[in-house]
C-alpha cells in the first residue's frame, strides 16, 4: 500500500516559494520502509505538506501526525504554523489485472480501472488521458476502452519488476528513487512516472540502476507469468 496523510498549513510570515514544489524528500528515517515527504505551496503563507509511505500496513493516525509536526518543525524549521484542513488516502500497489473487470457496457475508470501505477503510485495524469480516450472512442463509434499497442504494456513489465524489488527489499526504496532523480534529467523521469517515454529514455535510465537485483526481478517476473499462463 501506499498511504499518505498531509497538513495544508499557513503560516504567519512568507515562507515558501510558490514556484518551488518538494518532491520526494527520502531525508527522514525509513524504518525499513519507503518513506517521503512532499511541500507544495500554493502561494507563500500556504502549502500542503504530506508524508508518503510504501508498505504492507497503515499507520496508526497519531504516527503520521508526529512524522508531519517534526518535518515541518525540525526539517522546515517553521515557526507559528496551523493546520487549515488535512487530506489522507491509501493506495493500492499492486499489479492486479483491473482490465480483466472492463465490461460491455460497464466501464471501470481510475484505480478500479487499472489507471494507478503499480509501482510508484502514480495516477493523476493516467486518468486525465483515460478519460479523453474513452470520449474519443465514445466519440468515434467505437468500444471506450481500446487494446494497449505492444509498447504500452512494458510499463506492466516494469511495474511487476519494481514491485518485486520493493516486496522483497532487494534494494532500498530510498536509493532506487534517488539514483533515478539524480541521474537523470527531470523531463526524463516524469516522462517514465506518466507513462510517455520513449524506449530511448528508458533503456538509458534504466542503464543507471544496480543492474542485478532489477534484472533477477525481471526474471521472476517472467517466470511468475509463465506460470500463470500453464
Amino acid at each position: 500500500l501506499q498511504h499518505f496523510k498531509g497538513f495544508f498549513i499557513q503560516t504567519e510570515e512568507d515562507v515558501f516559494d510558490p514556484e518551488t514544489a518538494t518532491f520526494m524528500d527520502f531525508e527522514i528515517e525509513q524504518g525499513g520502509e519507503v518513506r517521503f515527504f512532499y511541500v507544495l505551496p500554493s502561494d507563500k503563507r500556504n502549502a500542503l505538506v504530506e508524508i508518503a509511505i510504501f508498505s504492507e500496513k497503515i499507520w496508526n493516525e497519531d504516527q503520521y501526525d508526529l512524522a508531519i509536526e517534526d518535518y515541518i518543525d525540525n526539517h522546515l524549521k517553521l515557526k507559528n504554523w496551523k493546520i487549515k484542513e488535512m487530506e489522507f488516502g491509501i493506495i493500492p500497489m499492486t499489479n492486479y489485472p483491473f482490465n480483466k473487470h472492463q465490461g460491455k457496457r460497464l466501464i471501470q475508470i481510475g484505480t478500479a480501472g487499472g489507471q494507478v501505477q503499480g509501482s510508484t503510485g502514480f495516477a493523476f495524469k493516467n486518468m486525465q488521458q483515460n478519460a479523453m480516450e474513452i470520449v474519443e472512442n465514445l466519440a468515434a463509434g467505437t468500444h471506450p476502452v481500446s487494446e494497449p499497442f505492444l509498447l504500452e504494456k512494458r510499463y506492466k513489465l516494469y511495474d511487476d519488476i519494481l514491485l518485486g524489488i520493493l516486496k522483497k527489499k532487494t534494494l532500498v526504496g530510498k536509493d532506487i528513487f534517488t539514483n533515478i532523480f539524480k541521474n537523470n534529467p527531470t523531463e526524463r523521469v516524469f516522462n517514465f512516472l506518466n507513462r510517455s517515454s520513449s524506449i530511448k529514455e528508458d533503456l538509458s535510465l534504466m542503464s543507471k540502476l544496480p543492474q542485478w537485483p532489477f534484472f533477477a526481478s525481471m526474471l521472476r517476473t517472467v517466470k511468475n507469468n509463465l506460470l500463470r499462463r500453464i
